[in-house]
């Protein structure tokens, strides 16, 4: 299914029943391609996972829009995939390049940085970021977050 902002029908029937359905917690969608329209003050408590084809502008932004997984406090998932041209864009700011790049600093702890906040500290075999559990040894089960 897609969701953008300039969907067809001036009612906006369709557009609401997506969110509406959404919202529920047994959702019969199960993968939704949306622009940032989506989920804009709507409560999608029950989404588990974010996935980006292509980084968004700002880290600002990113957060926001992956901020719409894990609302429920159950476990959620962010992926974010890019390559050395969305990189190269002059329209992305310094911070969401270097979030991308970065190879060395927890993810948490770079968000949390950047916006004046600090980091707590993550229980082990939970899940923190791709590079705290490489380090840690953690194989996350990814079937924890299974559209049932």
């Amino acid at each position: 299914m897609m969701y953008h902002s300039s969907m067809e029908g001036s009612d906006g029937k369709l557009k609401k029943h997506i969110v509406e359905t959404l919202q529920t917690e047994r959702s019969t969608i199960r993968l939704i391609i949306a622009s940032v329209a989506l989920g804009m003050g709507a409560d999608l408590r029950h989404v588990k996972r974010v996935i980006h084809a292509g980084p968004p502008t700002s880290l600002e932004t990113y957060i926001q829009e992956i901020g719409r997984a894990g609302r429920s406090h159950d476990d959620a998932l962010a992926i974010l995939f890019f390559n050395k041209s969305d990189i190269a864009s002059e329209h992305m700011t310094r911070e969401m390049k270097d979030y991308c790049v970065n190879s060395t600093i927890c993810r948490r702890s770079l968000v949390n940085q950047y916006f004046g906040f600090e980091t707590q500290e993550v229980k082990q075999f939970s899940i923190c970021c791709d590079l705290c559990n490489n380090e840690l040894g953690i194989e996350y089960d990814f079937s924890k977050l299974s559209a049932n």
